[in-house]
This record gives structure tokens, C-alpha cells and sequence, in this order.
């Protein structure tokens, strides 16, 4: 097995473990703010991978010999890919549902593919731009649901932004770790800090806009606090862990096509909950299939 073909398998990966936070999010009790899911979500991250930095050898020894200039970098990094853009996702996907809203978040993929050819200079052959194509076709097709009226609520409007602009930050987001990436740091290190500027973040906003802030945390139940648990572990350590090994080995257009893969799995827990699929949705989910192998192929 080549490096490149065990990068994809890392992506892929990830993208179960994403694909199951969606359906997580929105099963969360709607008192609880967006901002103070996405900073307990972050912090027990953070609680369980720092101790594994320190405990082995090589990546303590990394994270002690951080220059001024990648901590800063890895700091910015925080603000831009963790920060309020977790937020806005989370907002999206209790405004539009766990279905349309990580539909709406993975326009990150042509916008990253895009992003990368004007910053990182990557070429686009003809496979990348046959899996391009059917990767935002797919996204498309899986907007479509009957059903829709003429007429939308200001919550769902507020939600398809949100979304959008999780969507755009994410994108200038992979682009940025890549860049990242060449500096040989370790994916732990950048996973542990950039989850826990993204979680100091969110409980400054939540604090200076939540004016209960303390009620709400104390007032969240056990069910809740075992959805958040696996946010935390799950759906943010393994996960950013794993793309990021696997973003290190391929091209951050390969990278950024892969990612459909947590959009399928999302849509097929939303079917298996109870959530109906269009005839257009599942075309779309075969588009979004086929692009995953022709890029898994080459």
C-alpha cells in the first residue's frame, strides 16, 4: 500500500466519524447555545489529546520546539477553521436540519479545489476535474427535496448562511493546514491547539453574549452531555486526527473531494432516523459515490 493510498484510507476515516455529527447536533437540546456546544465539544477534545502529546516522546518533544511563528500560525488557525465557524455550522444544521445543512457546509469542496489552485498552485488534471464535477453535482442534486415552498422562515434563511459561510472558512481552512503541514508538525499538534483556540473562543463569545451562560451549562442533562462526549471524541480528536495524517500524504483537491464522504454517511443516518431522501438526493449520493472511487482509483 502506497503513502497516498493510506492518506485516502485516513480520510476516509474521518469522514465516518464526521458524518455521524450532524444527525449528534441535532438531537441536542436547543437551549443549550450554539457557541457552548462547540466549546465543550472542543475542550474534552483537547482534555484527551494533550495528554497524549506529552506522554509519548517524539510528539512532546515536537510541540516544546514550536518556533514563535507556527504556534502563531497554529493559533490563527484556531480563530479561522474552530472558532466562530463551528459555530455557524452547528447554527446551520439546527435552522435547516442534519441533511441539508452539512449538504450546504460541503460546498467546501469545489471552493477548496478552487482555493488550491490559486493559492497552493496545484494543477487540475482530468480526473480531478471529472471527480469535481460530480462532486458538486452531487452537492447540488441533494439540495433538491420536495416539499420546498416559496416561501422560507427567517430561521432557515439564517441557517442556509450560516452554513455557507462555515462552508467558505473551511475551505481557506484546509488550504492554511496544508501550508501548515509542510512545516513538519506533527497532526496531533495541530489538532490539540487548533481545537482548543476554537473552544477558548466560543466560551468568550458565549460569555459575553449568553446572558445565563452558567444556568444553561449546569442545566445540561446526561443524555446531552453523552452526545457532547462524542462530539468531543469522535467527531473532533479521531477525526481531525486522521484527516490530517491522511492530508499530509495527498493533494488538498483529493483531500477536499473525499470530504463528500461525510455527507453520505450523514444522509444515510438521516434516512435511518427517519429523514426521506428525494429521488434527486439519491442521485446525488451516487454522484458523490463516484467521485470518492475515481479519486480512491487513480
Amino acid at each position: 500500500m502506497t503513502k497516498q493510498h493510506l492518506g485516502l484510507i485516513y480520510i476516509l476515516i474521518s469522514q465516518i466519524c464526521w458524518g455521524l455529527a450532524p444527525k449528534t447536533i441535532s438531537l441536542l437540546s436547543p437551549a443549550i447555545p450554539a457557541t457552548m456546544v462547540v466549546f465543550i465539544r472542543f475542550m474534552l477534545t483537547s482534555i484527551l489529546l494533550f495528554p497524549l502529546i506529552f506522554l509519548r516522546k517524539s510528539t512532546r518533544k515536537a510541540f516544546f520546539a514550536l518556533t514563535k511563528k507556527q504556534l502563531i500560525l497554529l493559533i490563527c488557525l484556531g480563530f479561522l477553521g474552530s472558532g466562530f465557524t463551528d459555530a455557524l455550522f452547528v447554527t446551520g444544521v439546527r435552522y435547516t436540519g442534519s441533511i441539508l445543512g452539512m449538504v450546504l457546509a460541503r460546498l467546501e469542496i469545489p471552493l477548496t479545489v478552487l482555493m488550491a489552485v490559486f493559492l497552493l498552485k496545484e494543477k487540475i488534471n482530468k480526473t480531478v476535474i471529472i471527480a469535481l464535477c460530480l462532486s458538486f453535482s452531487g452537492v447540488i442534486m441533494m439540495s433538491i427535496r420536495n416539499g420546498f415552498s416559496s416561501t422560507y422562515s427567517d430561521q432557515f434563511i439564517l441557517g442556509i448562511l450560516a452554513a455557507l459561510t462555515a462552508a467558505l472558512l473551511w475551505a481557506f481552512a484546509t488550504i492554511y493546514v496544508k501550508l501548515i503541514l509542510n512545516m513538519k508538525i506533527p497532526p496531533i499538534i495541530i489538532v490539540a491547539i487548533r481545537l482548543l483556540v476554537g473552544s477558548i473562543s466560543n466560551l468568550v463569545i458565549t460569555l459575553a453574549t449568553v446572558k445565563d451562560a452558567t444556568f444553561r451549562f449546569i442545566s445540561i442533562s446526561n443524555t446531552d452531555w453523552v452526545k457532547l462526549a462524542f462530539l468531543g471524541i469522535f467527531a473532533s480528536a479521531l477525526s481531525y486526527y486522521f484527516f490530517y495524517k491522511g492530508l499530509a500524504a495527498v493533494e488538498a483537491q483529493k483531500a477536499a473531494i473525499l470530504l463528500s464522504g461525510a455527507m453520505v454517511i450523514a444522509l444515510f443516518v438521516g434516512v435511518a432516523t427517519g429523514e426521506i431522501l428525494t429521488l434527486f438526493q439519491w442521485i446525488g449520493v451516487l454522484s458523490i459515490f463516484s467521485a470518492i472511487l475515481i479519486v480512491s482509483r487513480k
